[in-house]
């Protein structure tokens, strides 16, 4: 079965965010852009795996069943249930946990 994919606002701003920068880093908008679509062509894997994440250990986190996976410098939390998977931040790996 494949699961839907929804990106929560603070998700779809994280990945605005990561744009801006790798453009102000770069100077090239085409890059940026297929960064970010690398990405989310990246969490599309969890359309079809969806506990290939790990669930977050920390208590508060945790009640939500909140997931956690790594794609190369970044970090996605994400929830799934039956027939959808909530794409709730996507950090850099050198953040800190964000609030929930």
């Amino acid at each position: 079965m494949k699961f839907e994919i929804f990106y929560k606002t603070t998700a779809l701003k994280d990945l605005e965010d990561v744009s801006v920068f790798l453009f102000e880093k770069t100077g090239f908008a085409n890059f940026a852009k297929d960064y970010i679509n690398s990405i989310k062509s990246k969490i599309e894997i969890l359309s079809f795996f969806p506990e290939i994440g790990y669930w977050i250990e920390d208590k508060e986190l945790g009640s939500k069943n909140l997931r956690c996976l790594p794609l190369g410098e970044y970090v996605i939390y994400y929830e799934y249930s039956s027939k959808r998977i909530v794409i709730f931040h996507v950090w850099h790996s050198k953040k800190f946990s964000p609030n929930f």
